[in-house]
């Protein structure tokens, strides 16, 4: 198939890009392997909370949100933050967080073997 040869195919997790806390893109695999990009009209808060509590792991972590915080009495400088939620604290982060403006929602996926090599 040509129209492949131009896809990229890459195993992701489940990844929601936040901007101005508000899904801006989705992107996900489809069923072949290619990372694909779901419809803004599928951007909605439900529809993530759905498809990520669905195979979650078993450490009970659901997503991360990657983010850059302020660095207190640093000016402008930000850091690389990760934050990690269980399914209670995931849903409060979907619903009622004010503490993120943009960054990048990813589910969670068990590593596969006994560690993370």
């Amino acid at each position: 198939m040509k129209e492949d040869a131009a896809r990229l195919k890459l195993n992701i997790p489940e990844t929601v890009i936040f901007e101005n806390k508000q899904p801006l893109f989705w992107y996900y695999n489809d069923k072949n392997g290619f990372i694909k990009r779901k419809k803004h009209a599928n951007l909605f808060l439900d529809n993530i909370k759905e498809k990520f509590l669905i195979k979650t792991s078993k450490s009970n972590i659901i997503a991360y949100f990657i983010y850059k915080e302020m660095m207190v009495g640093q000016g402008n400088v930000k850091k690389p933050t990760v934050e990690y939620f269980n399914e209670e604290k995931f849903i409060e982060f979907l619903y009622k967080s004010q503490s993120f403006s943009s960054g990048i929602l990813q589910k969670f996926i068990d590593p596969i073997g006994n560690s993370n090599s």
